[in-house]
């Protein structure tokens, strides 16, 4: 359960961080629509990098949250049939528990899938397309070949104080739903 709740705080705050954060981290940057979706299949990079998440990125992003969310959020309510509730179980009728417990179990499934694919799609970008995208996805900087067009090349970051204050409201949904968690 204190995995959930720690998962459940990284949620929050990537959502958090995806509203105030830097610009290659926020939805409005990256998520384009399915016209810029369409394009990218069809031309690929051609007009350029653009840093951050390319269109099919940001659709695996927005997958991996709705379905993190989705289990932390069934997770609240679940149970395991004998020693173990989510915080929110009693908040429900048995039947709407019993079928919250399913569908917490049945989507990690679908989400290791998920993250399966998304490995697989960095491994194309570091292996295939010689992108240097596991040093950006750790430090946030990405060596880019000199030949290669930037679409984006001056992303601003968004400053410790809007870190601190996502981080904060972060571990404060955590820290709440642990402490509910430790009651049980």
């Amino acid at each position: 359960m204190y995995l959930g709740v720690t998962v459940g705080g990284l949620v929050v705050f990537r959502l958090l961080w995806g509203i105030w954060g830097s610009d290659t981290a926020r939805f409005t940057q990256f998520v384009l629509g399915p016209r810029r979706l369409w394009h990218y299949l069809r031309h690929g990079d051609r007009d350029g990098l653009r840093l951050g998440h390319n269109p099919l990125g940001a659709l695996s992003v927005i997958a991996l949250l709705g379905l993190l969310s989705l289990q932390v959020g069934t997770g609240l309510f679940a149970h395991d049939d004998a020693f173990n509730e989510g915080p929110f179980h009693g908040w429900v009728s048995s039947a709407m528990a019993d079928w919250l417990t399913a569908v917490h179990k049945q989507s990690f499934y679908v989400l290791l899938g998920l993250i399966a694919l998304h490995v697989v799609a960095v491994f194309v970008h570091v292996v295939i397309k010689r992108q240097d995208l596991l040093r950006a996805m750790i430090t946030g900087w990405m060596r880019v070949p000199v030949t290669v067009r930037v679409l984006n090349a001056n992303p601003r970051f968004a400053g410790p104080i809007a870190f601190l204050l996502a981080a904060g409201i972060a571990a404060g949904a955590a820290w709440w739903v642990a402490s509910l968690v430790s009651t049980l």
